[in-house]
């Protein structure tokens, strides 16, 4: 049976999200574990998610309404965000990293923010 198995190729699971790949049955679990077309976890409320891009790609052409803000070297300026916005870009020009920043919950005196690095790579 084993034998039969071996010789059997499935579609990936994740054909929803447009991959295309045919997988061997002794693998699907492996290429589950590495399909880039993984739905996954956007850290911004109210999205359903993504999958097939990353999540820079994801922010830059899924969440057109995300604000964008460049922060020059030696800037002490306060970044403020709106108690509307659910998140923010931020664009260190120092070292040329993007930071997303996902505005949480109000606590006194402000509202609590989550950091992520952005990075334009598959997660």
């Amino acid at each position: 049976m084993e034998r039969v198995l071996a010789g059997v190729s499935v579609p990936c699971p994740f054909r929803e999200h447009e991959c295309t790949e045919m997988i061997p049955y002794a693998s699907k679990e492996a290429h589950e574990g590495s399909c880039s077309y993984a739905p996954c976890h956007c850290p911004i409320p109210g999205c359903a998610g993504y999958a097939g891009k990353s999540l820079i790609d994801h922010v830059q052409v899924d969440q057109p309404d995300v604000r964008r803000t460049r922060v020059k070297q030696g800037c002490l300026t306060p970044l403020r965000m709106r108690s509307s916005e659910q998140a923010r870009v931020v664009w260190l020009d120092s070292n040329c990293a993007e930071l997303l920043l996902v505005a949480g919950r109000d606590v006194p005196g402000g509202r609590s923010l989550s950091i992520l690095e952005l990075i334009d790579e598959l997660f």
